[in-house]
């Protein structure tokens, strides 16, 4: 430590010599920011080598700055690369400091892939690790037996066959607030979910038998468009206020529900298939940006959902790591987003829809029909010159933001429509889900 400890003075002492006989060779010392002097910068190295262990308090009156300031800077600086840098500008003069200096950026360029690299390498270890685990641990459902539908005397099974795609997405499982809380305008816990749920899941089944009547509903297309949990206390969108249950436990409940009605609908389809994107409530950092976006308690849910339906013959279920997905129906393309990265209304659907139809040229098979999204929590159609946006809705009916924020208020509801190979989209409904079903 002593040793070391003299290497540090040893450096402190060259880089005072050179810095004084010419400081503008340390302009782009790693760290020099304008708040921060090349020469705050190696006395705070100093003081962090310096065998006493001098507090942070003091260093911090040393350099005059707060005490949080040098935390940020001891945590956010890479202090080996700082050295080889230091190392290299005071040994540098002309011609020595040019080649220094490029040699120790390629050194560094070098460190950093193979940092990234093997940071890469784990997270798939882990991501891998972690479903194989839920796949082996977690059981796979008993499969549920409902009575086969009956159809009049009108279906035409010579008719051309179409499929079904509903939008599954804004459950915000764990979210709650009463009626006091809201003033009478809306209430929601766990329970309403699980109705609600129920009520989707026989709307589902009433659909396919008045459209079964008139040609065959073959496969079932679910595309779950993200915030399927409201989110951790800290790092859900809206905080703990209404966060009734921990992160964890919202994924299950959701993956339970979720399960239970894919399952029930593979009854009555040949195939029933589940793709899904993430949303921003899930999100597994403590705040925007400070994780994967696919690090995220929405794809949890999906592993989960996937796990408990491992088996079943007839159902597929896709959990993309990206923030997108394209499928095909019927040779009709949906692209699948949650939606949080769109501001502004309408007219600004409308040109990300550009945006987006021109970011994934080249990537895909083709442009995409129908772009698909959730987030904004009121069922709506815009048609545009390159397809449809289909906006689903919310299992809840408003919520404390819109109500206190945006003074708006929505049905319960989400989209199901059906898919022809010629025609597209050739019926939609808006399911309202607190509309009671037999």
């Amino acid at each position: 430590m002593v040793s070391k400890y003299n290497e540090v003075l040893a450096l402190k002492k060259q880089f005072q010599a050179a810095y004084e006989e010419d400081p503008a060779r340390f302009h782009n010392l790693p760290g020099r920011v304008a708040s921060w002097t090349p020469k705050m910068l190696v006395e705070l190295y100093d003081m962090m080598n310096d065998p006493q262990e001098i507090p942070q308090e003091e260093m911090a009156q040393y350099l005059n700055v707060n005490r949080s300031t040098v935390t940020r800077k001891i945590n956010n600086m890479n202090w080996e690369e700082f050295e080889m840098a230091l190392r290299a500008i005071c040994r540098g003069k002309g011609d020595a400091l040019n080649f220094s200096t490029e040699s120790y950026k390629k050194d560094l360029m070098a460190k950093q892939a193979l940092r990234e690299r093997t940071k890469l390498i784990e997270d798939h270890t882990e991501a891998r690790r972690f479903e194989d685990t839920i796949a082996r641990l977690v059981p796979a459902m008993e499969k549920q037996k409902f009575p086969p539908l009956v159809f009049g005397k009108k279906k035409a099974s010579t008719r051309t066959p179409e499929d079904m795609v509903l939008l599954l997405s804004d459950f915000h499982v764990g979210y709650q607030y009463t009626f006091e809380e809201t003033g009478g305008l809306s209430e929601y816990n766990i329970e309403i979910f699980r109705r609600r749920m129920e009520n989707l899941r026989k709307a589902v089944v009433e659909i396919l038998m008045l459209h079964g009547e008139t040609r065959p509903i073959e496969n079932l297309h679910v595309f779950g468009l993200g915030d399927f949990v409201h989110g951790s206390q800290l790092a859900g969108q809206w905080g703990p206020a209404y966060t009734l249950e921990d992160v964890t436990t919202q994924s299950f409940q959701a993956a339970n529900a979720t399960a239970q009605v894919i399952d029930a609908w593979s009854n009555y389809f040949k195939k029933v298939e589940f793709t899904g994107v993430v949303g921003n409530h899930g999100r597994a950092g403590a705040y925007e940006g400070s994780d994967k976006i696919s690090a995220s308690w929405d794809r949890s849910c999906y592993i989960l959902i996937q796990a408990l339906l491992q088996g079943r013959k007839n159902i597929i279920v896709d959990c993309p790591r990206a923030w997108w997905s394209q499928k095909s129906v019927k040779g009709k393309s949906f692209l699948l987003i949650h939606g949080d990265n769109m501001r502004g209304g309408i007219e600004a659907l409308l040109r990300e829809g550009f945006k987006i139809q021109d970011l994934i040229r080249g990537v895909t098979p083709g442009p995409y029909d129908y772009l698909c999204l959730g987030h904004f929590h009121s069922c709506r159609t815009i048609e545009t010159s390159t397809g449809e946006v289909l906006v689903n809705g919310s299992l809840l009916k408003g919520d404390m933001y819109s109500f206190h924020k945006l003074r708006v208020k929505s049905n319960a509801s989400q989209m199901l429509m059906g898919v022809h190979p010629e025609h597209g989209v050739s019926w939609k409904y808006e399911l309202n889900l607190d509309c009671p079903r037999t």
